[in-house]
């Protein structure tokens, strides 16, 4: 009964953070950009039987959440005819600089105007600098004898980032994400190269509501059916200790 009660136990906290991951997709539904987190499972060590039988017998001990790893594929970009706001049709990234002196990477393409220095420059929502194919902040440039920016030239300025793996990927929160060991190294690539920037658009989020909701039901049966299977190892066990 240790067995039972050990397994179902490891499959409750399985369960548990597919729950705590769905949640986290569930509340990016119209998150600007955002990928899926998906969770992948991995069955823990088998053990051989006390048995004389021939052949092998082996008795599990549950499973174990593996890793959760982001899905890239591109979403539905969104007409918004908002100057400042760009989505990327294929696999690249937009550097930011968030202060933190490490770059970070987004598929948030709803930018502003900042000042710095009393000069204005591209940023993103929470004011990280956007910034251009060589890693330097851009400096909004504007239609002569205007103060309206000139998109045509911006656009030409932004940097667009592909990696190896951008699945990979490290999430940091603000809808940021850094290079890992398992995304490889961040190459700037031409928008002409298999990676189109589309101006006045953005990304939609990949979540889908009805879809994590179906994840919520699965994953909400397969916790009450291990919180069962320990109830019933404890009782069991109970019953044995008060044998006299």
């Amino acid at each position: 009964m240790n067995v039972a009660f050990y397994s179902a136990a490891a499959g409750m906290l399985a369960c548990q953070e597919k729950l705590d991951v769905t949640a986290n997709n569930m509340a990016n539904v119209n998150t600007t950009g955002y990928k899926n987190m998906e969770v992948s499972f991995q069955d823990l060590m088998y053990t051989d039987m006390n048995t004389k039988a021939e052949g092998e017998h082996k008795t599990g001990h549950g499973s174990h959440v593996a890793g959760v790893d982001s899905v890239f594929l591109q979403g539905v970009l969104e007409k918004t005819d908002r100057p400042l706001d760009f989505a990327v049709a294929g696999k690249a990234y937009f550097a930011i600089d968030d202060g933190s002196g490490t770059t970070s990477y987004t598929r948030d393409g709803s930018f502003r105007i900042g000042m710095s220095q009393g000069a204005p420059y591209l940023m993103n929502a929470v004011g990280g600098f956007v910034l251009d194919g060589n890693g330097n902040k851009i400096q909004v440039p504007v239609l002569k004898g205007t103060t309206t920016p000139d998109v045509n030239a911006l656009k030409g300025q932004i940097g667009l980032y592909t990696f190896e793996n951008p699945s990979g990927l490290t999430m940091m929160g603000n809808n940021l994400c850094r290079v890992s060991e398992n995304s490889g190294t961040a190459v700037s690539v031409k928008s002409s190269e298999g990676h189109w920037l589309v101006s006045g658009a953005l990304e939609a989020s990949m979540a889908d509501t009805a879809t994590e909701m179906i994840h919520v039901i699965e994953s909400q049966r397969a916790l009450q059916m291990n919180a069962r299977i320990v109830t019933s190892a404890d009782e069991v066990e109970e019953m044995i200790n008060n044998l006299r």
